[in-house]
């Protein structure tokens, strides 16, 4: 019966694999899963489908190209995302072809999943853990075929159990987040990096040498306790001590536990040594006679615990046990602290919401980290935990000193719950619920920037760090805010929100989408955008008024669009950018056309695919005539350099006649030495016709093609593209090889040009003055 019931289930699981769209079910994983969830059930499906065990299966190919299609998008945060929103239909239907052997899914993947004291970092997490924090990370960069990092795994996990709670131990599979490992540079595998200080470890790799290692690079402070100190010390501090008392060196606790006992209890307890046989006085004051490690709860009234231990980890969690824990909080001590917080302020409460009396001991270490922090059983106040909608155990609340709140996700460790807590009390993000829309939110007029979330989406934890911080970079009179779409998902599905993050600035009640990059400047830059726009909307009124009617001497390029879009959500940032970069240029104006609201203008100009990019000539009337954008490039220094190519230039493009006469000439000369083929050339080039603009009437500006005319190059002494030289007057040598500018930006380039003529003139007049 047990057999028979086996292949029913087996069954049912081929059919689904077979006709399930669903990657999430093609991996039997739920939506809020993370990427340790993600890459474990991946390998128990890759060892049981993989086409080298099921050979007699025609089909076999097909099953796990379905499953690896489905593991090489949710792997990926970014594409995770656009398959959230846009379905299957998104992915190119090649990919999960390629894929590695039964024997590398059986021996190389995923090295560390099942260590819980070693963390896989992810690219997001590494940004927000490592480099984002000033905690000790000893890391592994390594490659699942990489043969030196089997060998070394048995040690690191050693290693890892070792130094837990000493410091954190995490490790990068560069397969898997290539990015990540270019971006810190590793070339070798494995690599072992130290952070924050960035120290790579060239030593051996056994566990004796990977600990010492570590523990000689911390700041470890054990104290040696004598006669001449110990009254300094009892008076001074006020924080309990743990002394390790030795009679005799075979017994007693190393010194190398103590150092690993001073970094896990840093800035919790003093940790000290004192020799018994030379400090016989303090010892016998103790009452100590022989080797042992003792915790006094303070010096002064001598109050103590023995420890009936030697190892670091045992005496750690003992410690930990004595330490205050946090302040209870029933309903009454709670509302009483929100309603201080919310009429008179104060600072914030740091609180934890339980559903029973076992904690996890670390989090003792909260109390000392942090000024106030108490503790809510949800068991017994579920009025408070109903209220603010906590569901899930345990979760930590920052409740700010204006009544607002913020919730913590993310790992539970007191140095992550710290950082939280430092990222929250400075910026101005609101917790959102149903109660706040659409009164509060939409409909005051006010603005409001409305992150909407989930907990288990990797972009969205990128996100949140950086909602923080922009919130602190606005003026005020904007407001942030994040809605939960796990606890709020019917006001999320009323608000159309399909993805996460979403996000969404009202305006003065006027919804406007961001598609940016996940960074508080992009996030800053987009709320002066909505509300100081450089982008000219255009409605089939103004269209007629300010396109069709334009003068002779304007330009204009227009973005027609669809919301829905989303090479048009890409492409937008990128042309608030271009409105900026030409803003200065009077006759090229940008403009847009939303044509799910201008369905008749768009349908008008025969408008059939989204985005579609017109440049409307100088010198033309009318819309007749336009020229269209096929370039690769959506971005905003493509499209200006390929519109400037229809505006008279002001730079000369040079051959070695021309080159040889300018040099002579009476102006000063402003040159710019190219390749055709080169990229950064592109990009500066419209950069160096603005430039010449402004120097219209005082430099000569030209350009040359150093592939077309390699004799001026060579000449020149011209190495990398584009090279700017600068040839001052007069030139009777007929130097060919100037001035270097060694700049590629507009502002810098004018500021350097401007020195240089007010050098000329004061020469000029230095000559006069001696005639």
């Amino acid at each position: 019966m047990k057999t028979l019931t086996s292949i029913f289930l087996l069954f049912l699981f081929y059919s689904q694999l077979i006709f399930a769209e669903d990657f999430y079910q093609l991996l039997g994983i739920s939506r809020d899963a993370n990427n340790r969830q993600i890459r474990q059930a991946f390998k128990k499906l890759a060892l049981t489908l993989h086409p080298d065990k099921n050979k007699d299966d025609p089909d076999a190919n097909e099953k796990f190209m379905k499953i690896n299609k489905a593991y090489e998008v949710l792997k990926d945060e970014e594409l995770r995302k656009k398959y959230d929103v846009h379905g299957e239909e998104e992915f190119n239907s090649q990919r999960g072809g390629n894929y590695h052997s039964w024997n590398y899914y059986y021996e190389n993947f995923g090295i560390y999943d099942d260590d819980q004291e070693i963390i896989t970092l992810s690219r997001t997490d590494f940004e927000q853990s490592v480099t984002g924090t000033r905690d000790v990370w000893f890391v592994n960069f390594y490659s699942g075929s990489c043969s030196h990092c089997h060998h070394l795994a048995p040690e690191w996990r050693h290693v890892a159990r070792e130094l837990e709670g000493v410091i954190r131990i995490g490790a990068v599979n560069c397969e898997e987040d290539w990015l990540l490992c270019r971006q810190e540079n590793v070339n070798s595998y494995p690599l072992l990096m130290l952070y924050p200080r960035g120290v790579k470890y060239q030593g051996a790799r056994d566990r004796v040498s990977l600990v010492k290692f570590v523990l000689n690079e911390l700041s470890t402070h054990v104290l040696e306790m004598r006669e001449d100190n110990y009254d300094d010390y009892r008076d001074k501090s006020e924080l309990p001590w743990l002394i390790s008392f030795c009679f005799d060196q075979d017994v007693c606790v190393t010194s190398e536990t103590l150092e690993k006992l001073s970094a896990m209890l840093d800035g919790l307890v003093h940790v000290a040594t004192t020799d018994c046989i030379q400090q016989t006085v303090i010892c016998s004051n103790f009452d100590q006679h022989e080797s042992r490690i003792v915790y006094f709860h303070s010096l002064k009234d001598g109050k103590h615990d023995e420890i009936p231990s030697n190892d670091a980890q045992d005496i750690y969690k003992t410690v930990l046990g004595f330490l205050p824990d946090m302040i209870s909080l029933d309903n009454d001590k709670f509302n009483d602290i929100y309603k201080q917080l919310s009429t008179h302020g104060g600072k914030p409460w740091l609180v934890e919401f339980i559903v029973d009396s076992q904690t996890d001991l670390q989090l003792r270490k909260l109390p000392s980290l942090l000024p106030d922090v108490g503790r809510v059983d949800c068991a017994k106040a579920s009025l408070v935990c109903q209220t603010f909608y906590v569901r899930k155990y345990p979760t930590f609340i920052l409740f700010k000193a204006d009544g607002t709140h913020e919730i913590h996700h993310g790992r539970q460790s007191p140095q992550d719950v710290a950082v939280f807590v430092q990222e929250c009390r400075q910026s101005a993000v609101v917790t959102l619920g149903p109660n706040d829309f659409p009164e509060r939110v939409v409909d005051d007029g006010d603005t409001w920037f409305v992150d909407f979330y989930a907990p288990w989406c990797p972009p969205c934890m990128r996100l949140l760090p950086e909602w923080r911080k922009a919130s602190r970079s606005v003026e005020s009179g904007i407001h942030f805010g994040t809605v939960d779409c796990t606890i709020h998902q019917s006001l999320c599905q009323k608000y159309n929100i399909h993805s996460y993050p979403t996000s969404i600035l009202y305006n003065r009640s006027v919804p406007h989408q961001y598609f940016g990059k996940p960074s508080a400047p992009a996030i800053v830059e987009f709320i002066q955008d909505i509300r100081f726009p450089p982008v000219v909307v255009l409605t089939f009124q103004t269209f007629e008024s300010l396109v069709n009617n334009r003068r002779t001497s304007d330009m204009w390029l227009v973005d027609f669009f669809a919301p829905w879009c989303q090479p048009c959500q890409q492409l937008a940032p990128e042309w608030r950018q271009l409105a900026k970069m030409v803003f200065k240029m009077e006759n090229i104006h940008i403009g847009q056309v939303d044509c799910t609201t201008e369905s008749m203008l768009c349908q008008q100009q025969n408008v059939r695919a989204y985005p579609t990019i017109r440049l409307y000539p100088i010198d033309e009337a009318g819309s007749s005539h336009f020229h269209l954008y096929n370039g690769w490039g959506r971005d905003a220094h493509s499209i200006r350099a390929w519109a400037l190519h229809f505006l008279p230039s002001n730079v000369d493009e040079l051959n070695f006649e021309t080159f040889s006469r300018v040099l002579i000439g009476e102006k000063p000369v402003a040159i710019d030495f190219y390749a055709p083929w080169c990229g950064h050339c592109q990009t500066f080039a419209p950069e160096f016709d603005a430039i010449a603009k402004n120097f219209e009437d005082k430099i000569y500006f030209g350009k040359v093609n150093c592939e077309k005319h390699p004799d001026i190059c060579r000449k020149a002494n011209i190495r990398a593209y584009p090279t700017v030289r600068f040839y001052p007057v007069p030139n009777t040598k007929n130097d060919m090889i100037g001035e270097d500018i060694n700049s590629q930006h507009a502002e810098t380039i004018t500021n350097i040009l401007q020195t240089k003529l007010e050098r000329l003139k004061q020469i000029k007049h230095e000559e006069h003055d001696e005639l």
